[in-house]
């Protein structure tokens, strides 16, 4: 009961915000309770697309040995600046690995996450799609293969649920929820990087 009052005056004296920011403050004898998980939007997912004879043909690239998770295929992915939104994260990554301007950006109607226990971090995925005209990839040393995939290809190319989950309701809002399309699009403006 004692230790409960202590705590409680603490926390209503507006020091909840150290516990909250992962300091652990103690008070007298006891410590304030446990860190609370953090949860972040720190980096993003983009689905590249481009129409070939009437059908959808979508982008994945493969990670260097050198990167995280070598050698797996993945969507463009990539860390929000400081100084960005993540739309234009996915605009600046699109262009950073692969050479490739957008002609089309949408919000796919999904937020990926993971959660990071060595860091605590629950991480909140924003996910794009992207329509390029252009079939010619200039890669970045982040990846080593490139490859425009039909739909099955890409599901089974991919290794995160997540990103195979995307790229479905990527494809079902550009071939049968088009109305989505309208109602999801992001106007692309240039800037410094794209």
């Amino acid at each position: 009961s004692q230790i409960y009052g202590m705590v409680r005056r603490f926390w209503s004296a507006g020091y909840s915000h150290l516990a909250l920011s992962g300091n652990i403050t103690p008070i007298g004898k006891i410590a304030v309770p446990p860190v609370m998980t953090e949860i972040v939007v720190r980096v993003v997912d983009c689905h590249i697309f481009r129409w070939e004879n009437g059908k959808p043909l979508y982008l994945l690239l493969k990670r260097s040995e050198n990167q995280m998770y070598p050698g797996i295929w993945q969507c463009v992915t990539g860390k929000i600046e400081a100084d960005e939104k993540p739309h234009e994260t996915a605009l600046r990554e699109l262009k950073e690995e692969t050479g490739l301007s957008a002609s089309n950006l949408w919000t796919i109607d999904q937020v990926n996450h993971f959660y990071e226990g060595e860091e605590n971090r629950m991480n909140l995925i924003p996910v794009f799609g992207v329509e390029v005209e252009s079939s010619k990839i200039a890669l970045s040393p982040e990846h080593t293969e490139s490859k425009w995939c039909n739909l099955d290809e890409g599901v089974d190319l991919l290794l995160w649920n997540q990103q195979k989950q995307g790229l479905l309701n990527f494809h079902q809002m550009i071939t049968k929820e088009t109305e989505k399309l309208n109602l999801s699009k992001i106007a692309i403006r240039l800037s410094r990087n794209h």
